[in-house]
């Protein structure tokens, strides 16, 4: 029942079950991963098993494992989701989502709903297709992922800068590779412009401050203002002082 939120899960050794949530971002590694009454979320799996999803799911979105932790590997190795001879993970199954909400026709090829396609008759109906034309689940375009940095305190140093493509334990798809990179290269690009510029201290705090209102913009239309609130909360809770513009300075470094 989770809405309008991010959640990150560490290594599970079972099934994941995600029920009635609404425009979420959940990364997870899981043995098998079950979506029910879900809509306008994305998920981030690893899983050996293909994801099912059931009941009334709409426009969900289905990722490749995007982040990483200290110890991720450990948790990964305690819950078998690592070969033990090799270290290595089974083979992703991310992009493969069986659709039962919907079944495909055998004499038709139309998508029919369950009850639908027991009026057909049962012998018609296959139950694992990827109900493509129910738009109820598609696959991230390459141009759309992205990785996930996940918070970390000023004395740990494991992840400084964010996850690379190398941190992450599950081999990318090479066209999601290829955008990462293409990213990463623009990036460097942008700071190696303004590098080159000789700007003058006025000049470049003219930059830094279109940077960061540029980025405060973004936090406020893509809906991410309330991670960097929330975060702000977490850090209050622990007796740390920090503040939204701290806040909001230090992301626009990035």
């Amino acid at each position: 029942g989770c809405v309008d939120c991010t959640i990150v899960l560490g290594a599970c050794s079972g099934m994941v079950r995600l029920d009635e949530c609404s425009r979420v971002n959940i990364i997870v590694a899981c043995r098998r991963l079950c979506v029910v009454n879900c809509c306008e979320s994305t998920i981030y799996l690893y899983s050996p098993s293909r994801p099912v999803f059931t009941g009334d799911n709409r426009s969900c979105i289905m990722a490749p494992y995007n982040t990483t932790y200290h110890n991720l590997l450990g948790h990964l190795t305690s819950c078998s989701l690592l070969n033990p001879n090799t270290g290595t993970p089974p083979r992703n199954l991310w992009s493969l989502p069986i659709d039962l909400s919907c079944v495909v026709s055998a004499t038709t090829a139309a998508v029919l709903t369950p009850r639908a396609a027991a009026r057909a008759g049962a012998d018609e109906a296959h139950p694992h297709a990827l109900g493509g034309g129910s738009g109820s689940v598609t696959i991230i375009p390459p141009e759309s992922f992205r990785g996930f940095t996940i918070p970390q305190s000023e004395g740990d140093s494991a992840l400084q800068g964010g996850p690379t493509i190398k941190q992450n334990p599950f081999p990318l798809p090479t066209e999601y590779v290829a955008a990462l990179k293409d990213r990463e290269t623009q990036v460097h690009q942008l700071q190696q412009l303004i590098h080159n510029a000789d700007l003058n201290p006025q000049e470049m705090r003219e930059v830094e401050e279109a940077l960061r209102m540029q980025f405060a913009d973004w936090l406020v239309s893509s809906g991410h203002l309330r991670e960097v609130v929330d975060l702000v909360q977490i850090e209050k809770s622990r007796g740390e002082n920090v503040s939204p513009r701290s806040q909001f300075n230090d992301a626009s470094k990035i």
